[in-house]
């Protein structure tokens, strides 16, 4: 008798684990997160070709040592993301940050997936700091030396490879 009802015991718990299993696979609604939780990675920026900007040496506009395609920012949030989640960037293209005011300048490279070398120039359009070869993701602060109103990113190693240096000149055309 004791068997019997060990047996009948052992049923009952073995249907009601089956009835759960087919209720929660097949009846049960699934749990869906609200938007308000939904976190996805951002789309990767489209490159903008926005100006063209040539790289003098010194102040001798005979001398040039390359012209890059670039975007331009001078708004906030612009001038905040830069180019955060870019996943690369052609040799021949660049970001310019324009700002309202002179001052000494800092970046980093939050969110920021590529090396790049980062170029601050004087209101007068001539470098006067290479921070070269930067550290993607790095949240350490990259400066100026000198007051800039402007500021180059490009690819890292492109200012080695032309010969880029403090006192060399920009002068970028905007394309119509």
């Amino acid at each position: 008798m004791k068997n019997k009802w060990i047996a009948w015991s052992l049923l009952l718990l073995l249907l009601l684990f089956a009835g759960f299993y087919v209720y929660s696979t097949f009846f049960r609604k699934k749990r869906t997160l609200p938007p308000t939780e939904i976190v996805t990675a951002p789309t990767e920026p489209k490159f903008k070709h926005e100006a063209n900007l040539v790289i003098y040496r010194n102040l001798d506009k005979n001398d040039t040592l390359k012209t890059l395609e670039i975007e331009i920012v001078d708004d906030e949030y612009g001038i905040t993301t830069g180019l955060m989640f870019r996943k690369k960037m052609e040799e021949n293209r660049g970001m310019l940050f324009i700002f309202p005011d002179v001052s000494m300048r800092s970046f980093w490279m939050r969110n920021t997936i590529i090396p790049l070398d980062i170029i601050f120039i004087s209101e007068q359009k001539t470098i006067v700091t290479i921070q070269r070869n930067t550290t993607p993701f790095s949240e350490k602060s990259i400066p100026s030396t000198a007051p800039a109103k402007y500021v180059l990113e490009v690819n890292a190693g492109l200012s080695d490879k032309y010969g880029w240096k403090d006192g060399d000149s920009i002068e970028w055309e905007l394309l119509k």
